[in-house]
């Protein structure tokens, strides 16, 4: 398993995964997005100095894309595994895959992911990837993971 940044090429693949039926469920924004509203935010995220967006690869197969947004002292992280390769136990190899190219940009930092209360399969891969509760909310919890 490698991790890459994302190019333009790995649009696309990002678009249909973020309009997957399921995905969508497991995000707030649970809306269809159109191609135009996509490329816009996907140009915007790739020139974005405080973003990271992480393509995870396998034997050339995109395996999903992680996301980490710079928010004051510590990164937001978004996790998206790609439908092809759901339940298959590789979405927090994906997620820990994902933080060398983090690594690279800072030696030590806080990542904050936000959950629905409902995902439990996020809460799981959250929790195998090493990330600890941290606030428990009515709606959604924050995990955080020290790197």
């Amino acid at each position: 398993m490698e991790s890459r940044n994302a190019t333009k090429n790995d649009s696309k693949d990002i678009f249909d995964w973020r309009n997957d039926p399921i995905t969508r469920k497991s995000f707030f924004n649970h809306s269809v997005i159109n191609w135009t509203e996509h490329q816009q935010w996907f140009e915007y995220k790739l020139s974005d100095e405080s973003c990271i967006l992480v393509i995870v690869e396998e034997n050339l197969s995109k395996l999903g894309v992680v996301r980490y947004d710079k928010k004051d002292k510590f990164y937001s992280v978004s996790l998206n595994t790609n439908p092809l390769f759901r339940r298959k136990g590789l979405s927090s190899k994906i997620l820990l895959c994902s933080e060398n190219i983090l690594k690279e940009k800072e030696k030590q930092t806080e990542i904050n992911a936000e959950i629905l209360n409902d995902n439990s399969n996020s809460k799981k891969t959250f929790l195998k990837a090493g990330y600890k509760i941290k606030i428990e909310g009515k709606e959604f919890s924050t995990y955080v993971k020290f790197i």
